[in-house]
C-alpha cells in the first residue's frame, strides 16, 4: 500500500486479509493508532511499515510466526519492541529506522531474543537510555550489520562484531544503496 494517507480503517481492512505473504505500507501520513490487528496476518513473511508513531499493538508482531523480514521506521513514541521480539523466532532480517536520528527505543536488548537474525540495519536510530550494541554479540547466526549514522554507535562494539566475522557496513553511497563489501571502514 503506497499513497498519501493510510488511516486506521484502511489498515484494519488490510489486516483482514489473513492470506497475505507480504505487506508494505509506505504512506506520507500514517494515521494508525493501534497495530493489534497485525496478529491476524499469521502467514505474513515480509512486513514493512514506514512511519510507526505508536507501539500500541506492536506486540502483535509476535503472533506472526512466519515473519522472516521486518522493516519499521519508528517515531519518538515507540518505546518497546521486546514483547514482539520474544516470539519472532524465524526473523532473519530486521531494519529499524528513526526519524531524523531519533526514536523512542530505550535500548536494543530485545534483539538478543531474535535467535535466527542474520542481518540488521539500523538507520538513524539513537536509543534513549542505553545505546549499546552488545546484545548483537549473542546472535549466533548474525552475518551482517549495516549502520547509517555510525557515529551513534560505539566504535569498539562495531570492531568486536567484525572480529567475530560479522560484516559491518558503516555508510551508504550517494544513491542510498549499500556499497560493495570491501568498503573501507569509516572508524
Amino acid at each position: 500500500v503506497s499513497g498519501s494517507r493510510v488511516n486506521q480503517n484502511l489498515f484494519d481492512a488490510i489486516c483482514d486479509r489473513s492470506d497475505l505473504l507480504e505487506l508494505s505500507i509506505q504512506a506520507h501520513v500514517l494515521k494508525v493508532s493501534d497495530f493489534s490487528k497485525l496478529k491476524q496476518l499469521t502467514q505474513l513473511e515480509q512486513l514493512t511499515i514506514i512511519g510507526v508513531k505508536t507501539d500500541k499493538g506492536l506486540s502483535s508482531l509476535g503472533k506472526m510466526s512466519n515473519l522472516r523480514y521486518l522493516a519499521l521506521t519508528l517515531g519518538k513514541n515507540v518505546n518497546d519492541l521486546s514483547v514482539a521480539a520474544n516470539e519472532l523466532q524465524l526473523l532473519e532480517e530486521l531494519s529499524l529506522g528513526g526519524h531524523s536520528g531519533s526514536s523512542g527505543i530505550k535500548n536494543l536488548k530485545f534483539l538478543r531474543h531474535l535467535k535466527s537474525l542474520k542481518y540488521i540495519t539500523l538507520y538513524s536510530i539513537k536509543c534513549q537510555e542505553d545505546n549499546s550494541l552488545s546484545s548483537l554479540n549473542e546472535l549466533e547466526h548474525l552475518v551482517g550489520v549495516h549502520v547509517v549514522s555510525p557515529g551513534n554507535w560505539d566504535k569498539k562494539e562495531l570492531a568486536a562484531l567484525e572480529n567475530q566475522g560479522v560484516e559491518v557496513v558503516r555508510k551508504m553511497d550517494s544513491f542510498g544503496q549499500w556499497g560493495p563489501k570491501d568498503v573501507e571502514s569509516q572508524l
